[in-house]
Order: C-alpha cells, then sequence, then structure tokens
C-alpha cells in the first residue's frame, strides 16, 4: 500500500489561561465567537428602534417568537437547526423582560456575559486563535499547511 507521509513544523506555543464558559442573555455558550454573535444579534434588535418596542410587547407565540426564528437563523450562525427553536425560545424571553410593564428601556440595554468557567487554551504566537486541545491545534495546522501553494509531500511504499 502507497502512504503519502507529512512532516509538519509545529509553531512555538503556549498554554493560556482563558474563558472556557460564558453566561449570556440567551444562555451558556462555550466560545467567544458565539458570545459576539449573541451580542451582534441583540445590538440588531436595538437598531430596529421602535420597531423593536413593538416586538417586544407582541404576542410571543404568533409574533415575537417566529421573527427571534429568524434572528436567530440569520445572525447565530454557531446554532444547529435543531436548536434554533431553543434559542429562539430564549431570546423572545429575553425580549419579553422589557415589556412596557417592566419600566426597562430595550434601547437602553448594555450587553454584558460573564465568564463562567476558565481553563487552559494553546496560544501559538503566530496567530491569535486558540485551542483546547493539541490535537484541534494540530488539526488546523496541518490544514493550513496543505492548502498552502508550496504544499510539497512524498510518496512511499
Amino acid at each position: 500500500m502507497k502512504k503519502i507521509v507529512l512532516e509538519i513544523p509545529i509553531p512555538e506555543y503556549k498554554w493560556v489561561e482563558m474563558g472556557a464558559e460564558y453566561w449570556t442573555p440567551l444562555g451558556t455558550v462555550y466560545d467567544i465567537d458565539h458570545v459576539g454573535q449573541i451580542q451582534d444579534a441583540i445590538e440588531y434588535l436595538q437598531r430596529l428602534g421602535s420597531d423593536a418596542e413593538w416586538l417586544i410587547n407582541a404576542n410571543h407565540q404568533h409574533i415575537r417568537e417566529p421573527f427571534c426564528r429568524e434572528i436567530v437563523r440569520s445572525r447565530l450562525r454557531f446554532v444547529d437547526a435543531c436548536l434554533v427553536g431553543y434559542y429562539a425560545e430564549k431570546l423572545s424571553h429575553f425580549l419579553h423582560g422589557f415589556r412596557k410593564m417592566s419600566g426597562l428601556k430595550f434601547a437602553d440595554y448594555k450587553f454584558e456575559y460573564q465568564v463562567e468557567k476558565f481553563g487552559k487554551h494553546i496560544q501559538f504566537n503566530t496567530f491569535t486563535i486558540t485551542f483546547p486541545t493539541e490535537v484541534l491545534a494540530a488539526q488546523h495546522i496541518a490544514k493550513l499547511y496543505v492548502s498552502g501553494k508550496d504544499f510539497g509531500y512524498e510518496v512511499v511504499e
């Protein structure tokens, strides 16, 4: 059987302590990029102005929750299709907290998240992506290496 043998140099890296679990208004997520997507979705809704206020006070089942499904589908790219309903429900209930009777103004809301758990991640000196395991880091390096224009390999038996 023939094989392709690759020898890929792995850049210097160090283990760093960083957030591994984050609480957001839509629940716990495990990636800081997901926190950013949730923040973007909420800020998008805030930019709707008076339409956002109408949505907040609208019927949950017939208006607010279906609208939230579309927001989740279009803005939260990390959400699998089977979890769209779950996150839409969370978003709808979050918005419901700003209804007229609560006295809270959605336009004044400032997005906040909290780090619930820390963990060790690999940080390379050459780029900013971090990885929770050495295997994931090695896979990423291998993908970068073989996609380069100078990629060379040797066929051995």
